[in-house]
């Protein structure tokens, strides 16, 4: 039961900040703004039974999304299908195929070029060792890494970055490396 009443807790909350920024009851919240409720929680990593991503700030869910290499049915798209977890028999998820040479990676190529300064990162469990690299002057760049994390999911901020092109590079253990979703913001969109 702590799971469920944690997520009520923070959805409280959060419709509280909603009703303050509104200036408005939390009945009008229900009535008029259930949605940015709905999408703040998703954006936060609750999972909402048949809600998915619509976070119009996400930049991900636009991007032309490819991969080193995938497992028969865990292709690159699947981390901006809008959901953040397994559901029934599909994992809803990228997996590199470890029997592909490496480095493993997931690229996200947007339309054009805007600054990144947030990654929201979902795996299906622990998160593994990766970094984060942005196509910079014909280069690819790193402005962000991570080691040693248990969490399943990691938000990184770091100094915006212009760019079109962002991927994710496995360091660690590729046996983990299991994506379920990636969200992009862009500097002033948080």
């Amino acid at each position: 039961v702590m799971r469920p009443l944690m997520q009520t807790g923070q959805a409280a909350g959060t419709a509280a900040n909603l009703a303050r920024k509104y200036g408005t009851t939390p009945r009008c919240i229900y009535e008029k703004h259930i949605k940015e409720l709905q999408q703040e929680l998703l954006k936060d990593g609750c999972y909402l039974p048949g809600v998915t991503n619509q976070d119009k700030n996400d930049l991900a869910l636009s991007a032309n999304i490819t991969a080193s290499s995938c497992l028969k049915d865990m292709d690159p798209a699947k981390v901006a299908n809008g959901w953040n977890r397994v559901l029934d028999s599909d994992r809803n998820a990228w997996a590199p195929n470890l029997d592909s040479p490496g480095p493993h990676w997931l690229k996200m190529s947007l339309e054009k070029t805007v600054r990144i300064n947030t990654i929201h990162v979902t795996s299906e469990e622990q998160c593994a060792d990766f970094r984060v690299e942005a196509y910079v002057r014909d280069n690819w760049r790193r402005i962000a890494q991570v080691n040693g994390n248990r969490d399943r999911r990691v938000v990184l901020r770091f100094d915006p970055v212009h760019t079109r092109q962002i991927r994710l590079v496995a360091t660690g253990a590729h046996k983990h490396f299991v994506l379920c979703e990636v969200r992009l913001y862009s500097e002033g969109q948080l």
